[in-house]
């Protein structure tokens, strides 16, 4: 007879996830009790759990060629097989195990397998049995709802997740998800609601909250995102611990932490710029990623290049008081992936943000921003926890050496006018979009182009519909998914003007219409945030192309695509002598290290 004390150890052996032990017992128990179904049931569990996934194939294989065939024996192998990516003969097995027993597991674990094949509206049915079977199973609500809001469908996904909010159990999942359906439906303050609410549960997962300040930067917000930058650091009070000796005057040392150092904007703005200012400094870069390509190759050749991204902040925060450098300049903000609270340990004497992100960081640890007069001007100061510096022109350089100007086409006389849009759909809003119908409504040969790689098929109907209920017809908009970085540029000599978005301006996108000849519509920001079109039109001195608010942007918009002067628009571009100082990294390198005088002392 089976001894009970037996399986409790096998039982507390699995929960400790000690495998090894409780599969020599079982394995014993076996063959002492070979016919004992239980044991078999339980051998093919610890070996799934285990992750032993060929082992779990071949042990279930021969228990079904000796007929000890159970609902546990058929899960398990189909979940092994699905494992090996054997999806035919998995779904086979799956099916086998409902036959015998209707089992909320055997159904989850199908939805798994067939969301996993891309097989959707089945995966959902899958999950829905699972949650009829079982209704306190909360992982079947959680995947069911991901499909929901992939097909969609938030509605359903919303009441799908309150639905397992009254259970009362894992109330922390439930309350990230319903914080990641608010984030997809850009209801940011919900978002935060319950991100706020997981956290209470869970500090570790504070992260989400970034997401969410990356949304108020793109809806303009600058109210909520100073309260939540504001909580966001309140709950990560890790104190700094490093004293700075005074150093004798030397040549300079930065240094420079980002995970975008790379075919990325800060790459774009980097490249030309790091050999010319590296003549005067040295520069140590902290890469927080894993990989280089050709534009982290071209910078690392001109620095103490460093792969960091193994580090903790307090390892990573060592190595740069170690190095000893003048400046710590983050250049990333709360961009993805960022170490923005490796700032709060203050490795350095001093911290600058600059590049990637133009909104206050909301950290009192950084000493300052880095930006130019029209986008931080100094009116704004109160709005920043950081000191505000100025550069003398633009508060970055574009790289010319990631553009091409044998690219460039001369501008054309044409009878039809193409508006461009080539911003990421995250910075798109209801205001802003009728503002664009209003346009193209009035200017009937037109069309606006979009062209950016991360517009699903989803987002391409949605903008469609919004466009033809007011007023302006789906062949009017064209949506390109530029396959390599040439064809984007090139796509810019198809437009006439550029259409910035706001309140949440372009940056790079701005530098590479003024390169190709394309002048850029923007309007005044009052957000204290991104105000990057606003910059470069006043650099290029097209102050005429700042619209003081929406009913001006749209009023210019009329008056600018006139096709009797749009020609000399883009002509006087292509003339105009300001337009070298938005790729001049030798003169930039010269501004920035004149700004590196004035604040290290």
């Amino acid at each position: 007879m089976l001894n009970s004390e037996i399986i409790e150890e096998i039982n507390s052996d699995v929960l400790n996830k000690n495998f090894g032990s409780s599969l020599t017992k079982l394995t014993q128990l076996i063959e002492i009790f070979p016919d004992h179904i239980k044991l078999m049931d339980m051998k093919s569990n610890v070996l799934v759990l285990s992750q032993k996934y060929d082992s779990t194939v071949e042990f279930c294989q021969k228990c079904i060629e000796k007929n000890f065939i159970s609902t546990s024996i058929y899960n398990n192998l189909a979940i092994a097989l699905k494992q090996t990516y054997d999806y035919k003969l998995s779904l086979y097995y799956f099916k086998k195990s409902l036959k015998l027993e209707k089992n909320h597991l055997t159904y989850f674990n199908l939805g798994n397998l067939n969301m996993e094949i891309s097989n959707f509206n089945e995966s959902l049915k899958n999950y829905m049995m699972a949650i009829n079977l079982n209704q306190k199973f909360i992982p079947s609500y959680i995947n069911a709802s991901k499909i929901l809001v992939k097909n969609n469908n938030y509605v359903e996904a919303l009441k799908l997740l309150n639905r397992a909010l009254k259970l009362n159990i894992d109330r922390g999942l439930i309350f990230e998800n319903l914080g990641k359906l608010f984030l997809k439906v850009r209801k940011y303050f919900l978002a935060e609601i319950y991100f706020k609410k997981m956290l209470f549960l869970n500090p570790r997962n504070s992260e989400y909250l970034q997401a969410v300040l990356r949304g108020y930067c793109y809806s303009g917000e600058s109210s909520k995102y100073k309260n939540l930058t504001s909580y966001y650091f309140k709950n990560h009070e890790e104190k700094p611990y490093f004293n700075f000796p005074q150093l004798l005057k030397k040549k300079f040392n930065i240094g420079l932490i980002s995970p975008d150092i790379r075919q990325h904007p800060v790459g774009y703005f980097l490249k030309d710029f790091v050999p010319e200012i590296t003549k005067k400094l040295t520069i140590n870069v902290y890469s927080t990623v894993f990989y280089k390509d050709h534009i982290s190759e071209s910078i690392s050749d001109y620095t103490n290049w460093k792969l960091v991204g193994g580090k903790s902040n307090e390892e990573l925060a060592q190595q740069i008081f170690k190095d000893k450098n003048d400046i710590l300049i983050d250049l990333s903000g709360f961009a993805p992936k960022n170490r923005i609270k490796l700032f709060k340990l203050k490795p350095c004497k001093l911290q600058a943000s600059w590049a990637g992100w133009l909104a206050s960081t909301g950290l009192k640890e950084m000493d300052y921003i880095i930006g130019d007069t029209n986008a931080t001007p100094v009116s704004d100061q109160p709005n920043f926890t950081e000191k505000i510096y100025n550069l003398q022109n633009s508060w970055c350089v574009y790289s010319e050496s990631e553009l091409n100007k044998n690219l460039i086409k001369s501008p054309q006389k044409k009878d039809y006018v193409v508006f461009g849009c080539v911003q990421r759909p995250e910075k798109l809003n209801r205001l802003l979009l009728n503002a664009w119908c209003q346009i193209l409504r009035f200017r009937q040969k037109s069309y606006l182009q979009f062209n950016n790689k991360y517009y699903s098929s989803n987002d391409e109907m949605i903008i469609k519909n919004f466009f033809a209920k007011n007023g302006v017809e789906k062949k009017r908009l064209i949506f390109n998914r530029c396959k390599n970085r040439k064809v984007y540029l090139e796509s810019f000599n198809e437009i006439d003007i550029y259409l910035d978005t706001f309140p949440y301006n372009g940056g790079t996108t701005s530098f590479e219409a003024s390169f190709f000849n394309v002048p850029i519509l923007t309007i005044k920001n009052e957000s204290h945030m991104f105000r990057c079109g606003e910059s470069i039109n006043s650099l290029l001195g097209n102050n005429d192309w700042i619209a003081n608010d929406v009913k001006d942007y749209v009023l210019k918009a009329q008056k600018f695509s006139d096709n009797k002067n749009l020609y000399f628009y883009k002509k006087a571009l292509v003339d105009n002598p300001n337009k070298k100082k938005l790729f001049d990294s030798k003169q930039f390198s010269k501004d920035f290290f004149k700004m590196l005088e004035d604040i290290i002392q």
